[in-house]
């Protein structure tokens, strides 16, 4: 597998001019883990039109405006366990291919998914819109399991993001997630009451 920087791009879907039996299926984003164990997206044009329809989000922006998305979801083949790649796009609205939204999830557990990764190409007006904390809440009830944060470790090859910690840190400050400091980790849903 060949990994892109953030600023290369693999073909545009719809470019391949072979007759569609010989077509190949579009590029996804695919989970490729490095040495060290962490996991760096390599960025391709998402693959909306094979990707299952999920659920309809609708969201708040910090605008104050109401924003619509359609959530598409495929499995990915990862050697290290079951994963998944959500796609959104905001209802109504024509992108260009390179304007995407993905977040991908890994299975750690029976019980667990670990958000792997978020990719938000969107337009500014649909970013701040709380589209990565409306996901996790939706795929945890329809996996009906919790969902982890990765951790920001770098030196063991592990990194979360600013603006994914943002996210976890909103979950907190609405007592939907908790921080585990020992893992430097968060987790939704919130512990019950009473667990340790």
């Amino acid at each position: 597998m060949i990994a892109l920087r953030e600023s290369e791009r693999c073909a545009l879907a719809g470019t391949d001019c072979r007759p569609p039996p010989l077509r190949r299926r579009a590029s996804r984003p695919q989970l490729k883990r490095d040495p060290l164990g962490g996991t760096t997206l390599v960025y391709c044009v998402m693959a909306w039109a094979s990707a299952l329809p999920f659920a309809s989000l609708s969201t708040t922006c910090k605008s104050g405006v109401r924003r619509s998305f359609e959530v598409r979801t495929e499995g990915v083949a990862d050697p290290e366990g079951d994963s998944w790649i959500y796609y959104a796009k905001p209802v109504g609205t024509k992108l260009r291919d390179d304007e995407e939204y993905f977040a991908s999830f890994k299975r750690i557990g029976p019980d667990l998914l670990q958000l792997e990764g978020v990719k938000n190409g969107l337009p500014n007006e649909y970013r701040g819109c709380g589209l990565t904390r409306a996901l996790i809440i939706k795929v945890a009830r329809q996996h009906s399991t919790r969902i982890r944060s990765s951790r920001h470790r770098p030196s063991e090859g592990e990194t979360r993001t600013e603006a994914a910690t943002a996210v976890w840190k909103s979950l907190v400050r609405n007592d939907l997630a908790f921080y585990d400091s020992a893992e430097d980790r968060f987790c939704y849903p919130m512990r019950p009451k009473g667990a340790a």
